[in-house]
């Protein structure tokens, strides 16, 4: 949370000095007008901007390892369960508050 310093209109909102906002990472990339299909998991988009590891003077030191990890650890899953889909009549599920963290993914193989 962080305090408006000066008042401020911010798409057709009104915001005065002192009002307190938040940055609302469960929205980062899911802008419509910016990324086609934002439910869809696409992993090759390449019109989002990815906050995972935040941005700017704020990024995560060990995002670079971090990448690496989840490089290895989804090729390796997938070189041992090539063959997999949602489970019929399933569909992921999400808990948004701060962040967006899918709760449920029922996969077969």
């Amino acid at each position: 949370m962080k305090e408006t310093e000066a008042d401020a209109t911010v798409a057709g909102e009104q915001l005065r000095a002192g009002d307190r906002i938040a940055l609302n990472f469960a929205a980062a990339s899911r802008d419509p007008e910016v990324c086609s299909d934002p439910g869809r998991f696409d992993p090759t988009r390449k019109e989002i901007v990815h906050t995972a590891f935040g941005v700017g003077p704020h990024r995560c030191l060990g995002e670079h390892l971090a990448r690496l990890e989840l490089r290895v650890a989804i090729r390796e899953m997938l070189r041992q369960v090539p063959d997999f889909t949602l489970a019929p009549g399933s569909a992921p599920t999400y808990e948004s508050g701060q962040l967006r963290t899918m709760t449920k993914l029922e996969l077969v193989w």
